[in-house]
């Protein structure tokens, strides 16, 4: 009180304030709500386009194949194993285009949702030849030869069957025998498996083992041969040139590679 006067600091019931205090109360609801709206409106899902490209009559993996996402203009190659990969790619339905010389072209629409292994088959077409040269074996070699399937490599999708039908590499190798090898069983407790060429009629040599790109020793590859199916994303056995050139004398009697699915 100041000369016989009150002055009344409260400021309840004067006008102005419950309208302040309103619009306050609205913009925090605004913020809190923002997030909300930006979550609604995140962008697309990316994910990896993963397939194998395979033969249509003999299942055989087609390597080389030009694979292409027209739309997104991303094009690949398929491996050894037939395996192709894009990744990054958004979640959806997209038209595919796999090329291959000796093969009829691949079209049609792939859905993609990442997770899964595509498979495209493709058709073979005749292949116009300036020159045929006919090489004549002799009919015990071919007795010989016959050990082993046409088919040298066990692609990502045909590794999911043998995890199925298998628990280690060596029944593998034994109910499905790869082109050119025979699986030799262990000799006696101490005895080490071995991946018996069958191509030459009297070698007595193993097949040298690769697994992620390291070559092994004959002692420490015996190890691989109890290896999990869990474990393999594919195998390929090589021989002849082929081996030569990768390996050297280590690939006289052939090379088995094994790519692991942590390698990978």
């Amino acid at each position: 009180m100041r000369d016989g006067a009150r002055i009344d600091t409260s400021r309840a019931g004067r006008p102005g304030v419950l309208p302040r205090c309103s619009g306050l109360v609205l913009l925090l609801m605004a913020l809190a709500s923002a997030p909300v709206v930006a979550q609604e409106s995140s962008g697309p899902t990316f994910v990896d386009l993963e397939g194998e490209v395979l033969d249509v009559g003999s299942q055989v993996p087609v390597a080389a194949a030009i694979v292409v996402l027209p739309t997104l203009d991303l094009t690949t190659v398929s491996d050894d194993y037939g395996y192709f990969v894009f990744s990054g790619v958004p979640a959806g339905t997209y038209p595919l285009r796999v090329m291959r010389l000796g093969y009829i072209d691949f079209e049609g629409d792939v859905s993609v949702t990442g997770g899964e292994v595509h498979v495209v088959r493709l058709n073979p077409q005749p292949v116009d030849l300036g020159e045929i040269e006919v090489h004549v074996i002799r009919p015990e070699e071919l007795e010989w030869r016959a050990a082993g399937t046409v088919l040298g490599v066990i692609g990502p999708v045909e590794m999911e069957e043998m995890r199925i039908r298998t628990q280690s590499l060596d029944q593998i190798l034994t109910i499905r025998p790869l082109s050119r090898t025979r699986y030799v069983q262990p000799r006696g407790p101490n005895g080490l498996g071995c991946l018996r060429v069958t191509t030459a009629l009297y070698s007595d040599g193993c097949a040298a083992m690769v697994v992620d790109g390291v070559l092994l020793t004959r002692e420490s590859a015996d190890w691989v041969f109890r290896m999990s199916p869990e474990e393999i994303f594919a195998i390929r056995f090589v021989h002849g040139a082929d081996a030569g050139v990768r390996y050297g004398y280590a690939g006289a009697n052939g090379v088995l590679i094994i790519e692991t699915r942590r390698g990978r």
